[in-house]
């Protein structure tokens, strides 16, 4: 079986990585010194910053993440706010209550008919409560009497709110993007630290039986992931009448209705060798222009040869 060293791809490997490091380093009954003296100071050191950067940045991430929801909700409550005042500005000219006219619709920068203006967008949003609270205050000024199912105060509550949590959500999202830059500093240096570190435990086990290394190896926190070897097929084809051999017999190794999967064809002596890494349960599909098609279960092993004789019965070709 071969085995490769895989460095740790995630940050929570990364982590589980110097951990493992340090409780084997820190370990009392250790009876062999494993690391260097540079990688035995950056594993004290790093154990320690990488979590510690790792949770800095899930911090001010979480923290940018509720900025935009408590900008969102208050954004909402505005925008509805707001609208609902335009509107009910809209039904008092409309229903021609007492000093309301037409020409009020100025008071708000709205059109004559009355109808919103867009405010799908926060800009646009900011832009509606901000004309009705200035449509407000020049109305009253002029004589008018405020509105009371929408008051001005509370609209301009949330419009200050508003405000106040957009300066919020850029700065919660500054401080984001800097953790997230000081943690990508971190992970450089950790991935070299882990290179360098588990090159120092190979260094340790290199004289031992390679069963043996690798299992120190793993103890001390290395990670190895399996490459499969190919399996192989020895295949002789033959008459089931006659028992003579069958030369250019194409056979597969796959589904048996697939068309994927290594192939072969038997030669002048009527035998094939393929080799597939496909260890699974499976099948060994074989054809021939003058012979039926055939199909039988197969299992390769990793490493080994199997040897298989296929009988083919000739087609009725008349």
């Amino acid at each position: 079986m071969s085995y490769i060293i895989e460095l740790p791809l995630s940050d929570a490997g990364r982590a589980i990585a110097l951990a493992v490091a340090k409780q084997r380093k820190d370990d009392p009954n250790n009876t062999i010194t494993v690391f260097s003296t540079k990688n035995a100071n950056a594993i004290d050191v790093h154990s320690l910053l990488f979590p510690a950067k790792r949770t800095l940045f899930q911090e001010a991430e979480q923290g940018y993440r509720q900025s935009i929801i408590d900008f969102d909700e208050i954004l909402e409550k505005l925008k509805n706010k707001s609208s609902h005042g335009l509107q009910l500005v809209r039904f008092k000219i409309v229903d021609e209550d007492a000093g309301w006219t037409p020409s009020t619709y100025s008071y708000y920068l709205l059109p004559l008919d009355g109808h919103l203006p867009p405010f799908s967008s926060e800009n646009e949003i900011i832009t509606m409560a901000e004309n009705f609270i200035n449509g407000e205050t020049s109305r009253v000024a002029a004589g008018g009497t405020a509105l009371v199912d929408i008051k001005k105060v509370d609209v301009e509550a949330l419009l200050s709110t508003l405000l106040d949590l957009r300066l919020a959500k850029q700065a919660t999202k500054d401080a984001m993007i800097a953790a997230q830059l000081e943690l990508a500093e971190e992970r450089a240096i950790v991935d070299e630290t882990i290179e360098s570190m588990w090159g120092d435990i190979q260094h340790a086990s290199q004289d031992m039986p390679k069963t043996t290394a690798r299992e120190f190896d793993t103890d001390w926190g290395v990670i190895f992931i399996h490459i499969p070897e190919s399996g192989l097929v020895n295949i002789k084809a033959i008459d089931i009448d006659t028992n003579a051999i069958i030369i250019g017999a194409k056979f597969r190794i796959g589904l048996a209705k697939g068309t994927g999967g290594a192939k072969g064809n038997t030669n002048q002596y009527g035998v094939v060798t393929i080799a597939s890494k496909n260890l699974a349960a499976t099948y060994l599909n074989g054809e021939h222009d003058l012979y039926e098609s055939t199909s039988e279960p197969i299992t390769l092993i990793e490493g080994e040869t199997i040897n298989v004789t296929v009988k083919m019965k000739k087609k009725n070709l008349s």
